[in-house]
C-alpha cells in the first residue's frame, strides 16, 4: 500500500519557517509523495526475534541501552481502523548522542527535526538547514537528584501546609532558574528567531520542553509520587510562564511520557498546573507495532495516554515518538544495540480551538 507519509508540499496549510537557516516545509517540497524515501505503514507485523519473513519487523524486548521500539529503517506511516492512510509528517528528534547521516534525512524528505539544546545543537541546525529541514529546539527541564528521593515526600500530608508551600516555592525557583539557562542557550546559539509555524492565518513559534524525570525508587511510596508530581508541575509552570514572558509569541510543546503524566503531573492541583491547559503534547510512547499512541486496551499506560492526550477539543498529542530504534542508514533485520539509531516521530496536522481559558492545540 502506498505511504501517506506526507512530505513538505502536503502540509495542508501548515508552513514551518526556520529563519536562521532559511528552511521551510514548503522549501522541502517534492512533486509527489512517491518521490520520498521508502516508508512503511503501521500497524506493522512484528516479531520479538530473528529470523524475519517478508514484511515482518523486529521489536526485541531487550532495550538497546534505554531505547525501545520497532527496529525500522524508514519512517512509518499510519492506517486508521478502516485501513485508510492517515495524513502524517515524518519527523526525527536529535541530540549530541546521535550519529547522523544528514543526507539520508534529506533524501527521505524529513519534514522537521526537534533538536536538543546541547553540544551538538549548532551542528545539527546548520546541517539540517542546508538540507532545508526545519529545526525545533527542545530543552531538558532538570530536577536535582537531591530532590528526587522519595523519603522526603513520603510522609507529607495536607496538614503540613507551610512545608508544602516551601517545597512548591523551591521547585518554582528551579523552573525560573531554568528559564535563565534556556534563554542564555538560545541567545548563545543565535536562535531567537529560529522558527515560526503558520497555519490558519496565525503565526506561532514552537519550543519543546522535556519533562520525564521521576523519583529514584519511585515505587516505594505513592504519596511521594503524588507530592513530587505537584512540585514538578510547579517547576514546569514556572518554566513555561517564564519562557512565554521572554518570548511572548511562543507556544510550548510538552514532551513527556504517559507514566510521567499519570504517576506525577496528573496529581497537581488546578492552581499548580494551570499552565498545562491547552499545551500541545509531544508524547514518548514506543508502541509495539509502531501504531498510534491511543490504544483501546485497559492497561495502565493506555489509560494514562488517554488522560494525557484526549481533551475537550480533541487529541492534543500532535507529535508522537513511536520508536527509539530508527536505523535509517542500516537494515531493519539487525538486532544490534550498537547500531547507530535515532528517534522517529510522526506529526499530525493540527488546529487551534479557542476556549474560555485560551486555546487548545489538537489534531485536525
Amino acid at each position: 500500500m502506498a505511504s501517506r507519509l506526507v512530505p513538505a508540499a502536503y502540509l495542508a496549510g501548515i508552513v514551518l519557517v526556520v529563519v536562521s537557516t532559511t528552511a521551510s516545509f514548503a522549501d522541502n517540497a517534492v512533486s509527489s509523495p512517491s518521490e520520498a524515501c521508502q516508508s512503511y505503514m503501521a500497524p506493522l507485523i512484528v516479531k520479538t526475534h530473528l529470523p524475519l519473513q517478508t514484511n515482518e519487523f523486529l521489536n526485541p524486548p531487550q532495550a538497546w541501552g534505554t531505547d525501545s521500539g520497532v527496529v525500522v529503517n524508514a519512517f512509518v506511516g499510519l492506517l486508521d481502523k478502516q485501513g485508510k492512510s492517515v495524513e502524517v509528517y515524518p519527523v526525527v528528534d536529535l541530540s549530541a548522542s546521535n550519529t547522523i547521516q544528514y543526507d539520508v534525512l534529506g533524501r527521505c524528505k524529513t519534514a522537521a527535526a526537534v533538536v536538543k539544546l546541547d553540544d551538538a545543537t549548532t551542528r545539527h541546525v546548520a546541517k539540517l538547514g542546508a538540507l532545508k529541514i526545519p529545526s525545533i529546539p527542545y530543552f531538558f527541564l532538570k530536577i536535582p537528584v537531591a530532590l528526587r528521593t522519595p523519603n522526603q515526600y513520603a510522609g507529607l500530608n495536607p496538614s503540613q501546609g507551610d512545608k508544602i508551600q516551601q517545597l512548591l516555592d523551591r521547585f518554582a525557583d528551579i523552573g525560573r532558574s531554568a528559564v535563565k539557562d534556556f534563554v542564555a542557550e538560545i541567545h548563545k546559539r543565535h536562535m531567537d528567531d529560529t522558527l515560526a509555524v503558520r497555519f490558519s492565518g496565525a503565526d506561532v513559534r514552537f519550543i519543546a520542553v522535556d519533562v520525564e524525570q521521576k523519583l529514584i525508587n519511585e515505587r516505594l511510596s505513592k504519596n511521594a509520587r503524588i507530592y513530587f508530581g505537584r512540585f514538578y508541575a510547579r517547576a514546569l509552570c514556572a518554566w513555561v510562564n517564564g519562557v512565554q514572558e521572554n518570548f511572548p509569541n511562543v507556544t510550548v510543546l510538552l514532551y513527556t511520557t504517559p507514566s510521567t503524566f499519570g504517576d506525577y503531573l496528573n496529581y497537581a492541583l488546578p492552581t499548580e498546573n494551570d499552565c498545562l491547559h491547552g499545551l500541545p503534547v509531544w508524547i514518548a510512547r514506543t508502541t509495539s507495532d509502531a501504531g498510534d499512541v491511543i490504544r483501546t486496551s485497559h492497561s495502565v499506560i493506555d489509560k494514562y495516554s488517554q488522560r494525557l492526550c484526549l481533551q475537550s477539543a480533541g487529541n492534543r498529542c500532535i507529535l508522537h515518538q513511536y520508536s527509539h530504534r530508527g536505523v535509517l542508514w542500516s537494515s531493519s533485520t539487525a538486532d544490534d544495540p550498537h547500531l547507530p539509531h535515532i528517534d522517529l516521530d510522526r506529526l499530525f496536522p493540527l488546529k487551534i480551538v479557542p476556549d474560555s481559558a485560551g486555546s487548545q492545540y489538537v489534531r485536525q
